[in-house]
């Protein structure tokens, strides 16, 4: 299936309803895709707002076209997400957490002098 671009997509109201529309004429709708990944119909509606990698991957599944063609501001081409990490951030910070355990033990010891 070609996914149509231009406005409908680009506007995220629209591309909801066009994903409506595509789910409903496939015989689905959210309800049910929300059976199918055992999540509630209002989790699977945070995708039209925010990522939600399971559900997008879900509704892109189901309408047999890839991610980043139904999100293209959320997803690369090889499917990974485009400026949201998942999962801890890099330990890039000054002090690392046994430098500030370290000094938390040095300033209870010195307290307790």
């Amino acid at each position: 299936m070609n996914v149509p671009s231009g406005k409908n997509l680009r506007d995220p109201a629209r591309r909801w309803n066009w994903l409506l529309t595509q789910l409903k004429g496939r015989g689905q709708s959210l309800a049910t895709l929300a059976r199918s990944l055992e999540i509630s119909r209002s989790a699977v509606q945070c995708a039209k707002y925010a990522p939600y990698p399971r559900v997008d991957f879900a509704i892109a599944k189901s309408l047999g076209v890839a991610v980043h063609e139904l999100f293209p501001e959320r997803y690369d081409e090889d499917g990974s997400s485009i400026g949201r990490k998942i999962g801890r951030p890099k330990k890039s910070l000054d002090k690392t957490v046994q430098e500030i355990a370290g000094s938390r033990n040095r300033s209870l010891r010195k307290g307790a002098r």
